[in-house]
């Protein structure tokens, strides 16, 4: 039932993406400077918020992504086993809070949809139960 939930998000990722993320510039206004940060829509935190009641979150990606042994994760994303799509998924959703902005980089380059695509794909065969 929860991944039917999260295969639902796939449109909005695959044709709604610009409207999803915009990030605010750094400004200054009466003389106090205030850093740039992300804004997202209502869409995005749905989506996050739904994968973490979907149970696919790991606590140990960085060593599960540690051991394939590549720089950019999102490389891994459109063969990725079961495992690795929950890693590269868990670096990207709890990976916010470290690295602001990273929702938006998922959503811009389109790693959440492949993510998806991807899930969908390893449901299709049978891989993992919807």
């Amino acid at each position: 039932m929860m991944i039917e939930r999260l295969l639902s998000y796939r449109d909005s990722f695959a044709y709604d993406y610009e409207d999803m993320y915009r990030w605010v510039d750094t400004y200054e206004e009466d003389g106090i400077i205030y850093p740039g940060y992300p804004e997202y829509d209502k869409t995005v935190f749905g989506f996050i918020n739904d994968v973490y009641d979907s149970g696919l979150l790991i606590r140990d990606y960085s060593s599960v992504l540690d051991r394939k042994g590549v720089r950019d994760v999102d490389t891994l994303i459109n063969d990725a086993d079961m495992l690795t799509l929950r890693a590269v998924l868990s670096y990207y959703v709890r990976g916010e809070h470290k690295k602001v902005g990273l929702w938006g980089r998922g959503v811009r380059k389109m790693c959440f949809l492949r993510m998806l695509d991807r899930l969908e794909e390893l449901v299709r065969d049978g891989a993992v139960a919807a």
